[in-house]
């Protein structure tokens, strides 16, 4: 694996567990708007279009 892959796979790991640990608490938009979702979400959407083998 490589170290590119290694720290994306960390990023994902730490932004789903922000997600479970705040699941129960309303959601706020406009924070998330302001933060670095769009960076977040175009991870997953990467990984998530990276041909498996």
């Amino acid at each position: 694996m490589s170290r590119a892959v290694g720290e994306s796979n960390r990023r994902l790991l730490r932004a789903r567990d922000t997600m479970d640990r705040d699941y129960a608490k309303p959601l706020d938009v406009a924070a998330l708007a302001r933060g670095p979702v769009a960076d977040v979400l175009t991870c997953f959407a990467m990984a998530w279009l990276r041909p498996r083998g």
